[in-house]
């Protein structure tokens, strides 16, 4: 079993595991785009294009969520999702 799908595998788990405090989950999310940025830069050397739009789309969902969690920051006054 390769290191990235142990990665992979762990920071779902992780995910799963840490559902109260949005900022958390944000950071799974964005050690998971890294993960499966660098998974394509070293698997795949002549696929630098797709590589260059995953990172594109995680730059672009970074912000969104960085946003949300302002918004629900203001909204309520912590971070915690109440599920």
């Amino acid at each position: 079993v390769s290191y990235f799908f142990i990665s992979i595998f762990s920071l779902l788990f992780a995910m799963s595991q840490l559902k109260k405090h949005i900022l958390n989950l944000l950071l799974c999310l964005e050690a998971l785009v890294l993960l499966l940025f660098a998974m394509l830069v070293i698997k795949l050397s002549s696929g630098l294009y797709l590589s260059l739009i995953l990172l594109c789309i995680g730059a672009c969902e970074a912000s969104i969520g960085l946003g949300s969690l302002i918004s629900s920051v203001r909204m309520s006054g912590s971070d915690y999702m109440f599920v």
